[in-house]
């Protein structure tokens, strides 16, 4: 609904039916942000790219992951920001993920990833050796991840993926205390490892774990799994498929 506080600007009403949790490791901020954008544009009349939307609404300053995966769904990277640039991120790599592949999310009950100024400020521990480790996260990252999807080898994808969480995750040690963000979601991981999944880690700050298999029956094991672990009053776990296509606009029936 809208409604009209004078000639030229007008104020919209908006009812979000459903929503994950904030601040959980899913970058579900910036998906808010942009469906409402674009919700926003759609009335008006404008056809404005993930890219023009997020350059208005402020979103993608740091990585620019959610505006492509926004836009075009599936397996998405980015080449970060030039120096002293503050245009999004390009896109660099598009792929399609298995429609066959499942992934398995665990978030701990009321538990928060750090947000806003204290991720601001959690980038200035990023270590200095973290340009060193560019050229092996690249390698996993275009070497590993990226001819295991095209070739849809969850095994060798899975191992790179890892590679990369741990590699990164070794940068980002001074300002969360380790190569993971708690101790908990260290000893989850590696259980997740010790059941065979090779692609398991921490998503963004966490304190979400992602686990990554093949096929509903093997989700719904590694799920129970952790449920049993974990208590299913201390984790809320999520077993979902792949998107392999963009945000999509319904207009609701009359």
């Amino acid at each position: 609904a809208k409604k009209f506080t004078g000639e030229s600007s007008p104020r919209y009403l908006l009812r979000v039916a459903e929503a994950p949790r904030d601040h959980t490791g899913l970058g579900t901020g910036t998906q808010l942000g942009l469906a409402v954008a674009r919700a926003i544009a759609t009335i008006e009349g404008n056809r404005l790219s993930a890219v023009e939307l997020a350059a208005s609404t402020g979103r993608g300053l740091r990585s620019a992951i959610g505006v492509h995966g926004f836009e075009h769904g599936g397996f998405i990277a980015d080449g970060g920001r030039g120096r002293g640039s503050d245009a999004i991120a390009p896109l660099l790599c598009r792929l399609e993920v298995p429609e066959d592949w499942r992934f398995v999310l665990a978030a701990p009950i009321g538990g928060l990833g750090i947000s806003g100024n204290a991720e601001e400020e959690s980038f200035r521990f990023l270590d200095s050796s973290s340009e060193a480790s560019a050229h092996a996260l690249c390698h996993a990252l275009f070497l590993g991840m990226a001819p295991a999807l095209a070739e849809k080898d969850i095994h060798s994808f899975g191992d790179a993926l890892y590679e990369y969480g741990v590699r990164s995750g070794e940068c980002f040690k001074k300002a969360q205390g380790g190569v993971f963000a708690s101790l908990e979601i260290a000893e989850l991981v590696e259980f997740l490892r010790s059941e065979g999944v090779r692609g398991a880690g921490q998503s963004s700050w966490g304190p979400t774990v992602y686990a990554v298999t093949d096929g509903d029956d093997r989700a719904g094991h590694i799920a129970r799994r952790i449920a049993n672990r974990c208590g299913p009053d201390k984790v809320q776990v999520i077993v979902t498929r792949p998107l392999n296509r963009g945000a999509e606009v319904s207009r609701p029936e009359d």
